[in-house]
């Protein structure tokens, strides 16, 4: 009896183990085929972009998004729109999705942010779509576009050892988005964070300049002054700019035509502060960034919103 009673108990056992062995193996079996679903998915998705980027020289990932995979940007009500710009190559993509989260992070639940990201030969469809995602992680009420910055490419070749050439292609990028946008923050890549809400930088009074930006320190100024005749130095990691009126003065054309001329400090940032007349350009307020090592606590914002440093 005794012996009946523990085959029976032993059966169980090996029956309960049984079953779960089978459980297994079927979850392993859907995890697989929901898997290699996904990654056809994913692969048609990288495709979708490699095509269209090869055919336009620019690509706009939330229309394949949805194309692909059909999600759609939760219905959120937006009060505000801020287009931003940055320039890179595959070297700076940890640098340029740290700058993306910090902005993402910090901007308000109804502002809608539209990135315009400027990228040369050489940058996958794989990178793109890895900055892409950081919408579904962070905040999905966001757009990015990428633009391929043929002009950077083709005529500033060599112009800038260590950045290299999308450094200078941010002022290319004015001229290669959309028609309907009026105003593009632009920052640089590696060094920059933002730390609150970007609106009311945005949204500052230009009045008649083309572009705002904050100050270099009065040596570097004094310096330029007496070496190329410039009165206003702006550090351009973080700058505004009315694309409008940008490109009313043909400045890409300008600015490249004397891409050979003997420069000092960083050759993009000079070139720029040269070729931009200087009643066209005009410094942002302190608070709205600077250099740590130029401000202190008695004049400058200790909330700084953008942090810019070469």
């Amino acid at each position: 009896m005794n012996k009946i009673k523990y085959l029976h108990k032993t059966f169980k056992i090996k029956f309960f183990i049984f079953f779960i062995i089978i459980l297994f193996f079927i979850f392993i079996f859907f995890f697989n085929v929901r898997s290699n679903k996904n990654d056809f998915k994913y692969k048609a998705f990288i495709n979708e972009i490699q095509k269209e980027f090869e055919s336009y020289n620019k690509v706009n990932i939330n229309d394949i998004d949805k194309k692909i995979y059909g999600k759609k940007v939760a219905n959120k009500f937006i009060d505000s729109i801020i287009n931003i710009g940055l320039t890179l190559d595959q070297k700076y993509v940890l640098e340029t999705m740290i700058t993306l989260t910090s902005i993402m992070t910090t901007q308000k639940k109804t502002t809608k942010i539209i990135f315009h990201l400027g990228v040369i030969n050489g940058f996958s469809a794989h990178l793109m779509a890895k900055i892409y995602n950081l919408r579904y992680k962070i905040n999905n009420l966001v757009e990015i576009n990428f633009y391929y910055l043929k002009g950077s490419v083709e005529k500033m070749k060599n112009f800038h050892r260590t950045k290299g050439i999308a450094s200078p292609g941010r002022f290319e990028l004015p001229f290669l988005v959309p028609d309907n946008v009026e105003r593009l923050l632009i920052f640089d890549v590696g060094d920059i964070l933002i730390l609150r809400d970007l609106t009311d930088l945005y949204n500052y009074n230009m009045n008649e300049y083309i572009v705002l930006g904050p100050p270099e320190p009065g040596i570097i100024v004094s310096f330029m002054n007496i070496k190329y005749n410039i009165t206003k130095y702006i550090n351009i990691g973080s700058i505004l700019v009315d694309v409008k009126k940008i490109k009313e003065i043909n400045f890409w054309e300008n600015y490249t035509k004397n891409r050979n001329i003997e420069l000092m400090g960083a050759p993009d940032q000079t070139l720029f502060n040269i070729i931009m007349p200087d009643e066209k350009k005009n410094y942002l307020p302190f608070k709205f960034g600077g250099f740590n090592l130029y401000m202190d606590d008695k004049n400058y914002d200790s909330k700084i919103s953008v942090n810019s440093s070469r």
